[in-house]
């Protein structure tokens, strides 16, 4: 398994962090996991908390991941914060709209877009 911190990178952005992806493969219970507790920490440290998470290293994305996504963006609305996904591949992109998960989500094309695109 990879090491903890070869599974994600966080960027200071002013008051937004970016979060991106160190893998191809976003799959497997035990790294969605250690991912899911990495970014919830930083979530848990920010108030009204606006998060980026960056695929642009991401080729597949598997179940435990969308699973991941849906908590994560609930913790974000919990604590009144806003969540952006970008870079996404058109094919990871299509299984968003197959599951319908577009419609939960606000996807932005690139990280210019998402940072752009958070209320002032």
């Amino acid at each position: 398994m990879a090491q903890e911190k070869d599974l994600l990178v966080v960027h200071e952005q002013g008051k937004i962090r970016v979060v991106e992806f160190m893998h191809t493969q976003l799959f497997g219970l035990l790294v969605i996991d250690k991912m899911k507790e990495m970014i919830d920490e930083v979530i848990s440290k920010l108030i009204k908390p606006k998060i980026v998470l960056d695929f642009a290293m991401v080729d597949h994305v598997g179940v435990d991941a969308f699973g991941m996504l849906l908590y994560l963006h609930n913790r974000i609305k919990q604590n009144n914060g806003q969540l952006r996904l970008v870079n996404i591949k058109p094919k990871i992109l299509e299984a968003f709209e197959i599951t319908k998960l577009n419609r939960s989500f606000r996807i932005e094309s690139d990280r210019e877009a998402g940072l752009k695109s958070f209320d002032k």
